[in-house]
């Protein structure tokens, strides 16, 4: 239930967009890495939402798979004047 964060740059002829899938707990979590051992922290749903819309990104779609992890799409256009 480690969060992650994956960042699909892509251009496309009508605009540059950059493309969002993120990963996280639902709920805010405190735990330690089993990989590093280091303390690690999910902010939850509501948190990782307020900074997505903050930062600009488009929220497209949430949802949660079996293993409790919270899914995020979301995009936000770069250069909005390619889009005429």
């Amino acid at each position: 239930m480690a969060p992650s964060l994956h960042v699909d740059l892509s251009r496309s002829r009508s605009a540059d967009v950059c493309e969002v899938l993120f990963t996280s707990c639902a709920e805010p979590f405190v735990w330690n890495d089993a990989m590093t051992g280091l303390e690690s922290h999910s902010l939850g749903v509501e948190e990782y939402r307020r900074r997505l819309v903050e930062l600009g990104l488009e929220v497209t779609g949430e949802y949660d798979d079996e293993g409790r992890n919270h899914y995020f799409d979301a995009f936000k256009v770069l250069r909005a004047e390619l889009l005429t």
